[in-house]
């Protein structure tokens, strides 16, 4: 999942943690230009994984959100699905 967040794209997605068992969340910041040049990336840090890998991507997705609003400083940005207009099927 893929979100233009102001002037940043942000990809939210899961990992299987490397010990364990479940999902966990993570996500990249990305520039909103040509070359989308990477900004940062983290997992969500949690009490435990996730057991549903739609959960983790989740939350990956709005943690993602959350340090891309933080990173401009904007709390009122509004998340636009990226790349805009429909997916082709």
């Amino acid at each position: 999942m893929a979100y233009l967040v102001g002037d940043i794209v942000m990809v939210g997605s899961w990992i299987v943690p490397t010990e364990g068992r479940g999902f966990v969340g993570q996500f990249a910041l990305l520039q909103a230009q040509p070359g989308l040049p990477l900004i940062r990336t983290d997992t969500v840090r949690g009490d435990a994984p996730f057991a549903d890998l739609f959960e983790a991507a989740e939350a990956g997705c709005q943690a993602g959100i959350a340090a891309a609003k933080r990173k401009q400083g904007d709390a009122a940005l509004i998340p636009i699905p990226y790349p805009p207009g429909p997916l082709p099927v």
